[in-house]
């Protein structure tokens, strides 16, 4: 922009800043914007020197002034509607009740992951017992204990992982882990955490399924078929934890390595996988 404001000389390139400044402030942030402003005055400067105002150095110190304040209220303007827009988006795909992402904001954010660097733990839980809570004490003690639970979790995990409420007592988690051993301890730890909520009358039980996925090809679907089939032999034992580490081969999710050290449950594991998409 800056070679074309040179070579052009007589043509007005100010739309054309403008349009720098407010994607910088969308994009990259009030600071980033700003200082993109200011680059911007500097290379117009530079380019057309003071052969545009000739009213005198008064004349253009009064344009230099105005300039700088559009920039800045430019700036001021993308960044609150960035603001506004993020607010709405989360809101669209927050849960209300719990705080964690609802199904559509879970599977829009981690269908973007077509490929890992790093390992992978895939949580799904279950609630035991929230049916019999509502109907003996009121859907409000159920939402109590919902909104206890899903606050415990949000202690237990980090701002980046994804934590979603995928229907009703259903919930998983998807978080990046160092290896296999931190996903099998992260997995246990989260397990323990699920079952000791603290602050609540009526304490849920909670069955879990974990899914440990080595850096590799991702398919959402097929790995949450694959974790929600762990948590139902974790629901058959009770309120228990089923782990186990899978990997993505020849376009099909195959099961590596049970880990029955971490449950009292024995066998193979047998998944029923959807096609990944």
């Amino acid at each position: 922009m800056a070679l074309a404001d040179v070579f052009t000389g007589a043509i007005w390139f100010g739309p054309a800043y403008l349009l720098i400044i407010a994607t910088s402030a969308w994009c990259l942030g009030s600071r980033t914007a700003v200082f993109a402003g200011c680059a911007c005055l500097a290379i117009s400067i530079a380019a057309n020197g003071y052969q545009v105002y000739p009213y005198g150095a008064l004349a253009a110190a009064w344009n230099m002034a105005m300039r700088v304040v559009m920039v800045l209220a430019v700036v001021a303007v993308a960044a609150k509607l960035r603001g506004a827009y993020e607010a709405e988006w989360r809101l669209a795909r927050t849960d209300r009740l719990t705080g964690a992402l609802s199904r559509q904001g879970f599977f829009e954010l981690a269908s973007d992951m077509k490929e890992s660097r790093s390992w992978t733990l895939l949580a799904y839980a279950d609630l035991d017992g929230l049916k019999k809570l509502n109907d003996r004490q009121g859907h409000r003690a159920g939402d109590e204990g919902l909104h206890l639970f899903s606050k415990r979790v949000l202690q237990m995990i980090r701002k980046g992982d994804k934590f979603a409420r995928l229907g009703g007592d259903e919930f998983a988690i998807y978080l990046q882990v160092k290896d296999e051993e931190a996903a099998k301890s992260v997995a246990t730890r989260l397990h323990a955490g699920m079952n000791t909520v603290p602050g609540t009358k009526w304490p849920l039980r909670c069955s879990v399924g974990a899914l440990i996925l080595p850096p590799g090809p991702r398919s959402i679907d097929t790995e949450l078929c694959a974790a929600d089939e762990l948590m139902y032999e974790a629901k058959a034992l009770g309120a228990s934890l089923i782990a186990a580490t899978a990997s993505h081969q020849n376009g099909d999710l195959k099961t590596i390595e049970r880990h029955p050290g971490l449950t009292p449950a024995t066998g193979k594991l047998r998944l029923r996988l959807a096609a990944s998409n």
